[in-house]
């Protein structure tokens, strides 16, 4: 006669063991993944290190890193599945046959990617160049595996798939895109203008993103009242324009009123290089 109440005893031990293994190995797969994400992150931290030391381009670096992490990623994936036991024959069978649909699927994506290949090697444009798609303007900021990212003049982050910036007119405006900036004053108990003038251009030579060729101009003039006019106008790209003018205009703020020269009005403003020539 069977001692049913010693099978069953079995069967709950072997449920027990089974479940334990189960949970242990779980366990062992999301240290393995945390540890591999870990190693792959650092890796690629590295890698950037090594390429910015060799002076590769920024837009190179930043799309090798995103390459690297992802196939690192999938090597660490398969890895796992192997451990865990996954035919990865049969996986990869699998694949291989439905490799036509999986294609289908992901063109956009594989499209993308080869976009930014070309985008790469043939360089239409690099980060930190400020460019024009379509209705979108910015500057580049990142030009990854799949898409490249543009940071627009109001702080907003614009992110565009490879194969657009690929198929579409690109308008770039990078060192030749020079603006013309002009600062102006409005002073009184101006008595050495030849001094203020002298301490504008050292200004003007001391920051290297203003471009000499056309070379700053300043110019001062008696107007009534009693009163002078300072016109400080400089040429240098769009992207730097405002930090620029900033700089400048704090330098002779500072210079004005050491000198006790007092600031009635002060203007900024700009134009673009191809309106005032």
């Amino acid at each position: 006669m069977f001692n049913f109440f010693n099978i069953s005893n079995l069967i709950q031990y072997d449920s027990q063991k089974w479940f334990i293994e189960i949970v242990i190995n779980i366990i062992k797969i999301l240290l393995l993944l945390l540890i591999g994400f870990w190693v792959i992150n650092r890796a690629s931290k590295i890698l950037t290190i090594f390429l910015r030391k060799a002076h590769m381009q920024q837009g190179m670096i930043s799309f090798l890193d995103s390459v690297s992490k992802f196939t690192l990623r999938m090597i660490l994936i398969i890895s796992v599945l192997d451990m865990m036991g996954v035919n990865m024959t049969s996986v990869m069978a699998a694949l291989g046959a439905s490799l036509v649909t999986i294609g289908l699927a992901l063109k956009d994506s594989l499209s993308n990617i080869a976009s930014g290949i070309l985008l790469i090697l043939n360089k239409p444009f690099i980060i930190g160049d400020y460019i024009k798609v379509e209705n979108v303007s910015g500057t580049v900021s990142k030009i990854e595996m799949v898409f490249t990212t543009l940071t627009t003049d109001d702080s907003k982050v614009v992110i565009i798939p490879n194969s657009k910036l690929i198929s579409s007119n690109i308008v770039r405006q990078s060192i030749c895109d020079l603006h013309k900036c002009h600062l102006n004053y409005t002073v009184s108990n101006l008595k050495n203008f030849k001094d203020i003038k002298k301490q504008i251009e050292k200004f003007t030579i001391l920051e290297n993103k203003i471009s000499q060729i056309p070379s700053p101009s300043i110019n001062v003039k008696e107007i009534p009242e009693d009163k002078s006019y300072i016109e400080l106008s400089f040429f240098c790209e769009k992207r730097n324009m405002e930090s620029v003018s900033q700089r400048l205009s704090e330098n002779i703020r500072t210079t004005l009123k050491n000198k006790n020269i007092l600031i009635l009005e002060e203007s900024i403003n700009s134009k673009s290089g191809e309106e005032n020539d």
